[in-house]
């Protein structure tokens, strides 16, 4: 079934049928630009926005990042993230209380994508949505939605007249200003790594992580990205990850606890995996 919903003049098209949907994922130059153009100032032209001939490129060379025996590699700093998180669950069932629950699990996964990903550590799942590059992103989110129900201010120009306008912007560059920290940092290290041992720099890390495969990737002509393109595939990956992880992760929860004779069947299957055991390293 494919249906159409108007926006003023702007036809919005939806796909429900397995197949049909199948067919225009799998298209990479099936985008749709009015929703992308809203987003572009903010993830610039990563993988979520680009097309053609650049998505084939950038998603060839991203392609080791994600390979298993490269993600298992970080099982255990996703199970200590993924503790931080169940510590504030138990705390909060100590003390009878209620806890945001989208906003904890958002705050581990961010965690997890910062270590694992960037091999960034940070405090975030300590300060919550008090975290400047959540806070940050939060407000983008919040401007766009209520931007993309209010049709005169669809055009740029006179979206960038208007305060929540300027504010969009100030936290776009402030999202990447955080972007183009964790880059510098990471090239300035890898700069001194093969200064100080010529050639064995990028073989000496503990771990190749996305960040590392974004500033050595090469094309076959031996070209590499510049410093833009993985600015916007830093940025694209952590709204990504973090929108659908988070979501993902919390309805799960939200599901499970809907029905208790499920949740008990799950923590039975966990015990008796995990028999009370460290669990850090189970894979």
């Amino acid at each position: 079934m494919v249906s159409v919903m108007w926006l003023m003049n702007i036809p919005i098209l939806s796909v429900n049928h397995p197949a049909t949907l199948s067919a225009v994922l799998k298209n990479s130059n099936v985008k749709g630009s009015f929703m992308l153009k809203q987003i572009r100032p903010w993830i610039g032209n990563g993988l979520l926005t680009s097309s053609g001939k650049q998505w084939h490129r950038n998603r060839r060379l991203l392609t080791p990042a994600f390979h298993q025996d490269l993600l298992k590699r970080y099982v255990e700093v996703k199970n200590r993230c993924a503790d931080i998180l169940v510590h504030k669950f138990e705390k909060a069932a100590e003390a009878d209380t209620c806890v945001e629950a989208f906003l904890a699990v958002g705050m581990c996964v961010l965690d997890i994508l910062l270590k694992c990903a960037m091999t960034y550590e940070t405090d975030c799942q300590l300060l919550g949505s008090k975290h400047p590059y959540v806070e940050a992103t939060s407000k983008i989110q919040d401007i766009m939605g209520t931007r993309f129900f209010q049709p005169w201010l669809h055009n740029d120009f006179l979206f960038s007249l208007t305060p929540s306008g300027r504010k969009f912007f100030e936290h776009c560059n402030f999202v990447h200003q955080v972007a183009e920290t964790i880059i510098n940092k990471r090239q300035a290290e890898m700069d001194y790594a093969t200064q100080k041992s010529p050639g064995q720099g990028e073989k000496k890390r503990r771990c190749l992580d996305l960040l590392d495969v974004l500033l050595t990737a090469k094309t076959k002509d031996g070209s590499t990205l510049s410093f833009s393109e993985i600015r916007d595939e830093v940025d694209t990956f952590l709204f990504t990850g973090y929108d659908s992880g988070t979501s993902a992760i919390s309805w799960a929860l939200y599901s499970i606890a809907q029905h208790p004779k499920i949740q008990s069947r799950v923590q039975e299957e966990i015990d008796s995996v995990l028999n009370h055991s460290d669990h850090t390293d189970v894979k």
